[in-house]
């Protein structure tokens, strides 16, 4: 199959919520190309969590795999490729159900080929998250629903619950996408899209991510007040810019954002990760460009959801860190 500056997409697939599943396919490419798949709702509507990454160039035929969880909502899914330029030749596609531990495999062999990170989340980071605390450190079942943009959706299709799990094994992980591209808490924090992206889920954990809240923290303490008046027991975790945007720093409006939501954690009873900082400490240790992770000028490719998933994980580990 030959795809040339446009794209293909398969035919409907049924799928499991919370199931992992394996793309494989072999392909030829002059020029970067990207595979997809998306996920559909009982009634055919698309769930907007869809997932991309990239078809790297190769004049030879070149092996890809890729490991993926259905979406909570999701009953069927279909996969694609695109290329923008040039021609994209693929063969051999093939969708597989596999167990969680196949995908935890998938994500280590992945992993030991990049270099490691070494994340610093700290101590004290459980302070806002008692209740997510106990069930690492004791077990039971944890909701957790990631909000934001499709740089959160990214963060989520790192799977890194698989390495939480492993880190806490007698909890269990049922991982929410409930995202939107471009959207932020002043788009979440209205009544209607709160309801429908948060509230209806009754998650445990949320965890608030992406870099679309236009640098307003009054919407995100919006969506954290709102949300704890109908489900007093939530918790929840702010993640501040996960990607650098090709550049070299944030800007002046993007480090008052920062500092804002930050001096905000104590008084607001949330969490925080400082995600810029944790890669720009890795991309100081890696000699590696920043670029090398990405599938386009802001989205990660698969490299780079292994490594936001590592500092995900490390983040919950159970055990404290001084």
């Amino acid at each position: 199959m030959i795809i040339s500056q446009t794209h293909w997409e398969g035919e409907r697939f049924s799928v499991d919520p919370f199931a992992f599943y394996r793309l494989t396919f072999r392909s030829t490419a002059a020029t970067p190309g990207y595979w997809f798949v998306r996920f559909f709702e009982e009634m055919g509507t698309e769930i907007n969590a869809d997932l991309y990454s990239r078809v790297y160039p190769s004049t030879a035929w070149s092996l890809h795999e890729s490991c993926f969880m259905a979406r909570a909502e999701a009953r069927t899914a279909s996969y694609g490729f695109r290329q923008d330029k040039g021609d994209l030749t693929v063969e051999d596609a093939a969708i597989a159900a596999i167990q969680s531990s196949a995908a935890l495999r998938w994500m280590d062999d992945l992993y030991r080929d990049l270099p490691p990170a070494h994340a610093r989340p700290g101590s004290g980071r459980f302070s806002h998250l008692p209740r997510t605390l106990s069930k690492l450190r004791g077990g039971g079942h944890l909701r957790m629903l990631i909000l934001g943009d499709s740089i959160a959706n990214d963060t989520a299709n790192s799977l890194f619950p698989l390495l939480v799990e492993r880190a806490a094994p007698r909890l269990k992980i049922a991982l929410i996408h409930s995202v939107k591209g471009g959207a932020g808490c002043w788009f979440y924090e209205q009544d209607t899209e709160l309801e429908r992206y948060v509230l209806r889920h009754k998650p445990d954990l949320v965890i608030i991510a992406g870099i679309s809240h236009r640098n307003k923290s009054d919407a995100i303490l919006n969506v954290i007040n709102k949300t704890r008046l109908a489900l007093p027991e939530v918790e929840f975790l702010v993640i501040n810019d996960a990607v650098h945007r090709s550049e070299p720093a944030p800007d002046s409006q993007e480090l008052e954002f920062r500092n804002r939501i930050e001096e905000a954690r104590n008084a607001g009873r949330f969490a925080f990760l400082d995600m810029w900082s944790e890669w720009e400490r890795y991309l100081a240790s890696c000699a590696r460009p920043f670029e090398w992770y990405l599938r386009d000028n802001i989205h990660f490719n698969d490299r780079g959801k292994q490594i936001i998933g590592r500092i995900m994980a490390s983040f919950f580990e159970p055990k404290e860190r001084t």
